[in-house]
């Protein structure tokens, strides 16, 4: 469906593999699509967990009088900041975030794999065994500090469903 000003047009797109492309058979097409769609769900993964530090971040500043009260608030605050600048780039200079973190290293390589005519290299299949690494270890920091600080901070009502 295109929307072109008051105008819609519907109509079908079909998608055939393009045979006379020698550097992309059929069989590397499905792995480029299978590989594009894990690193679709790890960057899922990673602003789930992104979602999860500012939802806490924002329980832990309801209150900015008392909060800045609390050191265990803030160190809570502080070691979530860690995680989260490791999954994300959190530094800015300019009106984008300069750092590469894990979440612009998967939403790149996902563009690679999005836009790929040849058979992935094993450097880039690599890369997404990597990248699962290093979102595994961010995760497991994340629920680490989690577990250390709720308990410090009792005032914090967890929602339930969030990790």
């Amino acid at each position: 469906k295109l929307k072109v000003k008051d105008k819609v047009y519907t109509s079908t797109v079909n998608c055939v593999h393009d045979a006379e492309n020698k550097n992309l058979s059929l069989e590397d097409r499905k792995l480029v699509y299978a590989k594009a769609m894990e690193l679709q769900g790890l960057y899922n993964k990673v602003n789930n967990s992104i979602d999860t530090i500012n939802y806490y971040q924002a329980l832990l500043k309801t209150d900015s009088v008392a909060y800045s009260k609390r050191k265990h608030a803030i160190a809570f605050n502080d070691d979530l900041q860690k995680v989260k600048a490791e999954l994300m780039g959190v530094t800015k200079t300019s009106i984008f975030a300069d750092e590469k973190r894990v979440r612009e290293k998967v939403s790149e390589l996902y563009g690679t794999f999005c836009w790929m005519e040849a058979a992935p290299n094993t450097t880039q299949l690599d890369a997404i065994t990597d990248l699962k690494k290093e979102y595994d270890d961010q995760n497991e920091a994340l629920k680490k500090t989690i577990a250390k600080h709720l308990p410090k901070n009792p005032e914090i009502k967890v929602k339930k469903g969030v990790e």
